[in-house]
């Protein structure tokens, strides 16, 4: 099986007209965490660089790493490990469902289910019918115990065709943070059309390239992210499908998203909240190369600040570790590149991640109930968009005077 492809054309539009605007280097698999037998073998790196398509504006990686060698065996993200993100989803089943007149009589399907905490709320507050789909083994054991019916597979126009066979009508489809994910975008979203009918409402959550740019949030760029999405580009692929963005709202919890909520019409129209957004991407120059000569030399000095603080720690014998170790965090440790040995352990509160090894530096990861042994002097935040709760989660437990530095959107200290 080839491990990864060169990707020449625009997934969305198909056009082979592609220009290079970033290049991280070269990263290992971000989820694909080592275990102890694996820290002497040699790591496989890969392409990380970033393609916009000049026809459509759609930004993409240059390379596609094989999803079975994702998702399949070593995929540990869990949705329910963050407090802050089960709340977010908690609130937005609640909207979604006052909103759309959602009752017992509803089918719900959330396609990238993962664990089943949405499912798990649309079923405790109005008692909907829930179907979850979703590759990955071990999270979808856990949604299964929650007795959540979940489809363990790819979601594709062939599965979709299983499911139009039982005679499953969705009110709701939805899918939060997968749709990047996703192989073959024209093939799933074939998939999502032939499971609607008139009354479904679709609503896809994305990361959004605009905030990614104006935020310097580079660590988002990994290799299970094949795509990175902006309205401009989408609003001309749903169109081949009938569909209409008919709103959207910007989103905080990943560090940025694009919220769509899109329904099949017979006439393709662009509303005026729409085309406000899409005339912002423009302004500012998503689309043009030249914007991204800027992005380089703040992606640069970045990584030299965080190499300067953290270097200087280790110079005065501070004790340094990290807390979390999502996806991200590959990322940025391979493109910073700090010396080897610096950071102990990293500390995290997802179980199936712990007593595992970071792939690019091989550092333990542990869980986060181990920071009284450390009795580290600076903790470093990798998992940056929930350093609020982190920080305050740890200060309530540990007396100890502890140096909190959070690397993005540019590094700074918590003391």
């Amino acid at each position: 099986m080839k491990q990864y492809i060169k990707i020449n054309e625009c997934r969305l539009c198909k056009s082979n007209n592609l220009k290079e605007i970033l290049n991280l280097g070269r990263s290992p698999i971000g989820n694909d965490l080592l275990k102890k037998n694996d820290l002497k073998r040699k790591i496989n790196k890969f392409p990380l660089a970033v393609n916009q398509c000049k026809k459509c504006g759609h930004h993409q990686l240059s390379v596609s790493i094989n999803n079975s060698i994702l998702y399949k065996k070593n995929y540990t993200y869990l949705t329910g490990t963050s407090e802050v993100f089960k709340k977010y989803l908690k609130d937005y089943s609640i909207q979604i469902c006052d909103k759309l007149n959602l009752n017992k009589n509803d089918l719900v399907i959330d396609i990238g289910c993962n664990d089943g905490t949405l499912l798990e709320y649309f079923k405790k507050y109005k008692k909907c019918k829930v179907l979850g789909i979703d590759p990955s083994k071990k999270p979808t054991e856990l949604a299964k115990s929650r007795q959540i019916n979940v489809l363990n597979d790819f979601f594709t126009f062939q599965l979709s065709m299983k499911i139009k066979k039982k005679k499953l009508f969705p009110k709701l489809i939805t899918s939060h943070n997968t749709f990047a994910h996703v192989e073959d975008l024209n093939d799933f979203f074939r998939g999502i059309d032939n499971i609607c009918y008139k009354n479904t409402t679709v609503v896809i959550e994305i990361g959004y390239w605009l905030k990614v740019v104006q935020n310097n949030w580079y660590d988002t760029i990994y290799h299970e992210h094949h795509d990175f999405h902006s309205l401009y580009p989408l609003l001309q692929f749903f169109k081949k499908y009938s569909f209409n963005i008919i709103d959207f709202k910007i989103t905080e919890p990943q560090g940025g998203s694009l919220m769509l909520i899109l329904k099949k019409m017979n006439n393709f129209k662009i509303y005026k909240k729409i085309k406000k957004q899409v005339d912002i991407e423009k302004n500012i120059g998503l689309y043009k190369i030249p914007f991204y000569k800027k992005i380089k030399n703040n992606l640069q000095k970045s990584k030299d600040k965080i190499n300067i603080l953290l270097n200087n720690y280790h110079k005065n014998n501070k004790i340094i570790c990290a807390y979390g170790s999502p996806t991200k965090s590959v990322t940025l440790l391979s493109y910073i590149k700090l010396n080897k040995n610096i950071i102990k352990n990293i500390y995290e509160d997802n179980i199936l991640k712990c007593k595992l090894y970071n792939p690019y530096m091989k550092i333990p990861i542990i869980h986060s109930s181990n920071i009284l042994n450390d009795n580290p002097d600076v903790i470093l935040i990798l998992s940056w968009n929930f350093a609020k709760s982190i920080i305050k989660k740890v200060k309530k437990k540990y007396d100890k005077k502890i140096i909190f530095v959070v690397p993005l959107p540019e590094p700074y200290i918590i003391q």
